[in-house]
Protein backbone atom coordinates (compact mmCIF):
# COMPACT_ATOMS: atom_id res chain seq x y z
CA UNK A 1 0.00 0.00 0.00
CA UNK A 2 1.46 3.57 -1.18
CA UNK A 3 1.46 6.20 1.74
CA UNK A 4 -1.04 8.36 2.50
CA UNK A 5 -3.55 5.68 1.07
CA UNK A 6 -6.60 3.72 2.62
CA UNK A 7 -5.94 -0.17 2.78
CA UNK A 8 -8.18 -2.46 0.65
CA UNK A 9 -10.81 -4.84 1.39
CA UNK A 10 -9.62 -7.82 4.20
CA UNK A 11 -7.74 -4.37 5.98
CA UNK A 12 -7.45 -5.12 9.82
CA UNK A 13 -8.93 -2.25 12.14
CA UNK A 14 -5.55 -1.62 13.43
CA UNK A 15 -3.97 -1.47 9.72
CA UNK A 16 -7.10 1.59 9.18
CA UNK A 17 -6.34 3.20 12.22
CA UNK A 18 -2.56 3.47 11.06
CA UNK A 19 -3.52 4.63 7.48
CA UNK A 20 -6.27 6.92 9.06
CA UNK A 21 -3.87 8.62 11.73
CA UNK A 22 -1.37 8.82 8.69
CA UNK A 23 -4.15 10.72 6.22
CA UNK A 24 -4.87 13.10 9.27
CA UNK A 25 -1.52 14.53 8.89
CA UNK A 26 -1.33 14.37 4.58
CA UNK A 27 -4.84 15.99 5.11
CA UNK A 28 -3.47 19.05 7.26
CA UNK A 29 -0.48 19.75 4.93
CA UNK A 30 -2.36 18.90 2.00
CA UNK A 31 -5.90 19.02 2.58
CA UNK A 32 -7.10 19.42 -1.22
CA UNK A 33 -5.64 16.30 -1.90
CA UNK A 34 -5.40 14.05 1.19
CA UNK A 35 -9.07 15.16 2.53
CA UNK A 36 -11.20 12.64 0.35
CA UNK A 37 -9.11 10.15 1.16
CA UNK A 38 -8.95 10.55 4.89
CA UNK A 39 -12.93 10.65 4.49
CA UNK A 40 -12.86 6.87 2.93
CA UNK A 41 -10.43 6.34 5.41
CA UNK A 42 -12.57 6.99 8.40
CA UNK A 43 -15.55 5.81 6.79
CA UNK A 44 -13.88 2.28 6.14
CA UNK A 45 -12.60 2.49 9.65
CA UNK A 46 -15.89 3.52 11.26
CA UNK A 47 -17.78 0.85 9.45
CA UNK A 48 -15.47 -2.02 10.41
CA UNK A 49 -15.08 -1.27 14.00
CA UNK A 50 -18.88 -0.79 14.45
CA UNK A 51 -19.02 -4.66 13.80
CA UNK A 52 -16.57 -5.28 16.58
CA UNK A 53 -18.02 -6.51 20.58
CA UNK A 54 -17.91 -2.80 22.54
CA UNK A 55 -16.95 -0.31 19.63
CA UNK A 56 -20.14 0.74 18.57
CA UNK A 57 -20.03 3.83 20.30
CA UNK A 58 -16.41 4.68 18.75
CA UNK A 59 -17.69 3.81 15.56
CA UNK A 60 -20.26 6.31 16.24
CA UNK A 61 -17.37 9.03 16.89
CA UNK A 62 -15.20 8.44 13.74
CA UNK A 63 -18.31 7.77 11.06
CA UNK A 64 -19.39 11.46 12.48
CA UNK A 65 -16.02 12.96 11.78
CA UNK A 66 -16.35 11.31 8.53
CA UNK A 67 -19.14 12.84 8.18
CA UNK A 68 -17.21 16.27 9.08
CA UNK A 69 -14.48 15.70 6.74
CA UNK A 70 -17.54 14.88 3.87
CA UNK A 71 -19.29 18.10 4.50
CA UNK A 72 -16.00 20.07 3.63
CA UNK A 73 -15.33 18.64 0.19
CA UNK A 74 -17.26 19.39 -3.21
CA UNK A 75 -20.37 17.93 -3.99
CA UNK A 76 -19.48 14.99 -6.19
CA UNK A 77 -18.44 13.34 -2.18
CA UNK A 78 -21.90 13.80 -1.11
CA UNK A 79 -22.48 9.82 -1.42
CA UNK A 80 -19.91 9.42 1.09
CA UNK A 81 -21.29 12.03 3.62
CA UNK A 82 -24.54 10.42 3.32
CA UNK A 83 -23.30 6.59 3.72
CA UNK A 84 -21.54 8.24 7.12
CA UNK A 85 -24.41 9.77 8.56
CA UNK A 86 -26.67 6.43 7.97
CA UNK A 87 -23.99 4.35 9.28
CA UNK A 88 -23.53 6.68 12.35
CA UNK A 89 -27.13 6.43 13.08
CA UNK A 90 -27.65 2.92 12.93
CA UNK A 91 -24.25 2.64 15.16
CA UNK A 92 -25.84 4.94 18.02
CA UNK A 93 -29.25 2.66 17.38
CA UNK A 94 -27.44 -0.69 18.05
CA UNK A 95 -25.03 0.74 20.65
CA UNK A 96 -28.74 1.20 22.34
CA UNK A 97 -26.47 3.99 24.21
CA UNK A 98 -28.42 6.99 26.29
CA UNK A 99 -27.75 9.27 22.71
CA UNK A 100 -31.28 8.16 21.34
CA UNK A 101 -31.96 11.80 20.44
CA UNK A 102 -28.86 12.26 18.22
CA UNK A 103 -29.90 9.76 16.18
CA UNK A 104 -32.61 11.81 14.91
CA UNK A 105 -29.87 14.95 13.75
CA UNK A 106 -27.47 12.57 11.38
CA UNK A 107 -30.84 10.74 9.96
CA UNK A 108 -32.09 13.65 9.22
CA UNK A 109 -28.80 15.15 7.79
CA UNK A 110 -28.74 12.02 5.57
CA UNK A 111 -31.97 12.34 4.72
CA UNK A 112 -31.25 15.94 2.92
CA UNK A 113 -28.52 14.76 1.19
CA UNK A 114 -29.53 11.54 0.07
CA UNK A 115 -33.02 12.81 -1.45
CA UNK A 116 -31.72 14.33 -4.42
CA UNK A 117 -28.35 11.97 -4.83
CA UNK A 118 -29.95 10.54 -7.80
CA UNK A 119 -30.39 14.02 -9.80
CA UNK A 120 -26.41 15.27 -8.36
CA UNK A 121 -24.78 11.83 -9.51
CA UNK A 122 -26.95 10.34 -12.41
CA UNK A 123 -25.79 6.56 -12.01
CA UNK A 124 -26.32 6.41 -8.37
CA UNK A 125 -28.22 2.86 -7.39
CA UNK A 126 -31.96 4.85 -7.13
CA UNK A 127 -33.48 1.72 -5.53
CA UNK A 128 -30.43 1.25 -3.12
CA UNK A 129 -30.78 5.29 -2.29
CA UNK A 130 -34.30 4.59 -1.93
CA UNK A 131 -34.06 1.23 0.22
CA UNK A 132 -31.68 3.42 2.50
CA UNK A 133 -34.19 6.20 3.01
CA UNK A 134 -36.58 3.74 3.77
CA UNK A 135 -34.31 1.90 7.01
CA UNK A 136 -33.63 5.44 8.13
CA UNK A 137 -37.28 6.44 8.74
CA UNK A 138 -38.53 3.69 11.47
CA UNK A 139 -36.24 4.50 14.59
CA UNK A 140 -36.84 8.28 14.76
CA UNK A 141 -40.41 7.14 14.58
CA UNK A 142 -39.94 5.00 17.66
CA UNK A 143 -38.13 7.85 19.40
CA UNK A 144 -41.03 10.33 18.83
CA UNK A 145 -39.41 12.12 15.76
CA UNK A 146 -42.19 11.68 13.67
CA UNK A 147 -41.30 14.61 11.16
CA UNK A 148 -37.84 13.10 10.68
CA UNK A 149 -39.37 9.77 10.07
CA UNK A 150 -41.80 11.17 7.62
CA UNK A 151 -39.82 13.18 5.82
CA UNK A 152 -37.49 9.64 5.51
CA UNK A 153 -40.26 7.97 4.30
CA UNK A 154 -41.23 11.00 1.99
CA UNK A 155 -38.03 11.15 0.52
CA UNK A 156 -37.83 7.10 -0.28
CA UNK A 157 -41.14 7.41 -1.90
CA UNK A 158 -40.19 9.83 -4.28
CA UNK A 159 -36.67 7.93 -4.96
CA UNK A 160 -38.75 4.57 -5.79
CA UNK A 161 -40.70 6.38 -7.85
CA UNK A 162 -37.96 8.11 -9.99
CA UNK A 163 -36.09 4.81 -10.23
CA UNK A 164 -35.87 3.03 -13.90
CA UNK A 165 -38.07 -0.07 -13.92
CA UNK A 166 -35.87 -3.03 -13.43
CA UNK A 167 -34.66 -4.43 -16.92
CA UNK A 168 -34.87 -0.83 -18.71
Amino acid sequence: MAENEVPGPGASPDELERAVASLRRAARADPARCLPRLGHGLLRLGSLIGTEPGRLEEAGDVLEEAAGVYRRLPEEYLPGLGIALRRKALALRRARLDRHDEVAAPTAEAVRHLRDLDRIHPNNDVAALAGSLARLGPYPRRLGHRAAARDAERAAGELRRRAPEPGR
